[in-house]
């Protein structure tokens, strides 16, 4: 197998133009994404035409895998099903307040939080979506610190989400104010640093501190290959290193790399890795488990498995 890493610079028109150029020149036979929603919502009609085999297989709003675009990381109501009574039990609050980018996902995130924390005998006191590389959230501070509550979802990405979470540390709201973060994975752990990030909360299908022999093994192999200084491992890293196997194994199923016939014999196939057991159901999803994490000084602290997500 020969992988080509291209980089779609965060960008839906950028992200277009690299995989035309994937399948024009380089006449790759699949593609495993990592990119935003936005991105997948400007190369899913060229993928569909052309009819390449797509696996996107980190944080996503859900949806029903169509034709040959798989969707399978975690998606907001699965996720906030887990966090939302938790995070309520835990920290005695009932007011929540959402804060993400302004795109598609984190209004997902933030449609999710609304039923949920609803359902749940919460209430949603504040909503804003900002533009991606928002880097100052006085604004937002100030709007959280007037409306009272204790408890945040924030669907900010990357550089954002740390941003604004080193802010409202040195805000001193961090002393009443619990913050659970849809996309909070090891890299983000570490841009917001140990003192800020304390307190956070994820749910996410794979965190480097699970405690399982085959997590140890796949951990101590990326070391031994990558150095001790390597960047850390995360769900969306390791949701990658998941399609490729899944792919290999659908493959050696079907006999052939043909779509058609590769994707014919996705369903019922699995993967043992470092989470454990993942598997394409029949209507092809991805059947996982998913964790309740707490950001501790140097990583996560494991509180639950939360059970099988993606099952049919």
């Amino acid at each position: 197998m020969r992988l080509i890493p291209p980089d779609d610079a965060t960008s839906p028109a950028p992200g277009l133009a690299v995989l035309k150029r994937l399948h024009l020149r380089h006449h790759v036979d699949m593609v495993i994404a990592v990119h935003t929603s936005a991105t997948l919502d400007a190369v899913r009609p060229y993928a569909r035409r052309v009819g390449l085999p797509y696996f996107y297989t980190p944080v996503n709003e859900g949806g029903k895998p169509a034709g040959r675009l798989f969707r399978w990381g975690e998606v907001p109501g699965e996720q906030l099903r887990q966090a939302v009574p938790a995070m309520m039990r835990e920290h005695g609050g009932k007011g929540w307040y959402v804060i993400g980018n302004d795109y598609v996902w984190p209004r997902a995130v933030g449609a999710c939080a609304r039923q949920t924390v609803e359902a749940e005998g919460g209430r949603l006191l504040g909503e804003r979506y900002v533009p991606l590389s928002t880097t100052d959230f006085d604004e937002v501070l100030e709007s959280i610190e007037a409306s009272d509550a204790e408890l945040v979802v924030n669907s900010l990405v990357g550089g954002d989400a740390a941003a604004f979470e080193r802010q409202l540390h040195a805000a001193g709201l961090r002393r009443r104010v619990r913050s659970f973060g849809a996309l909070l994975d090891e890299a983000t752990r570490d841009h917001i640093g140990d003192e800020a990030a304390a307190g956070m909360w994820s749910v996410l299908g794979y965190f480097m501190d699970l405690p399982t022999p085959e997590n140890r093994d796949f951990i101590g192999r990326y070391r031994a290959a990558y150095g001790p200084s390597a960047p850390p491992v995360s769900s969306v890293t390791e949701s990658v290193y998941e399609g490729i196997h899944l792919y290999a194994r659908a493959a050696m199923a079907a006999g052939t790399i043909e779509p058609a016939s590769l994707v014919g014999a996705l369903p019922g196939t699995s993967f043992t890795g470092p989470r454990g057991e993942v598997g394409v159901t029949p209507s092809g999803r991805l059947r996982q488990p998913l964790y309740l994490a707490e950001a501790v000084t140097g990583g996560f602290r494991i509180l639950a498995e939360q059970g099988l997500a993606g099952i049919d």
